[in-house]
C-alpha cells in the first residue's frame, strides 16, 4: 500500500480531511501511528511506512508510537494471535503512558 500513489494519496487526502475538519470544529487534531507487532518485527525501527509517514509528518500533526514501543520488549504490547494487531492490557497502559504525557506537553504548549 505505501508504494502506491494512489493508495497514499488517498490515505493523505482523508488524514487532512481529518485535520481541517478538527480544526474547524476548534479542536487541536493529533495523528497517532500505532504499528501492529508485525510492522516492528519486519521493519525494526524503520516499518515500510516510514517513508510516507515522514512525508505526512511534514503538513499533519503526526505522533508516531513506533520508537516508544519499539524501545520495550514490544512482543508483550500486543496480543497473540497472528498479526499483533491489538495491545494487551500492558501495550494499552503503556500508551496511555506515553499518550498522557505526550498531551501534557501539548497542553503546556498551548496555555503558554
Amino acid at each position: 500500500m505505501y508504494r502506491d500513489k494512489n493508495a497514499t494519496a488517498l490515505l493523505e487526502a482523508i488524514l487532512k480531511r481529518f485535520v481541517d475538519e478538527a480544526r474547524r470544529r476548534g479542536h487541536q487534531p493529533l495523528i497517532v501511528v500505532m504499528p501492529q507487532l508485525l510492522d516492528l518485527v519486519l521493519g525494526g525501527r524503520k516499518p515500510a511506512y516510514y517513508p510516507i509517514l515522514d512525508e505526512f509528518a511534514c503538513t499533519l500533526p503526526i505522533f508516531d508510537m513506533t520508537p516508544e514501543l519499539f524501545a520495550t520488549n514490544f512482543e508483550a504490547c500486543y496480543v497473540n494471535d497472528q498479526y499483533g494487531g491489538h495491545f494487551s492490557a500492558y501495550g494499552n497502559h503503556l500508551v496511555a503512558d506515553v499518550l498522557s504525557r505526550r498531551l501534557a506537553v501539548d497542553l503546556d504548549k498551548v496555555n503558554i
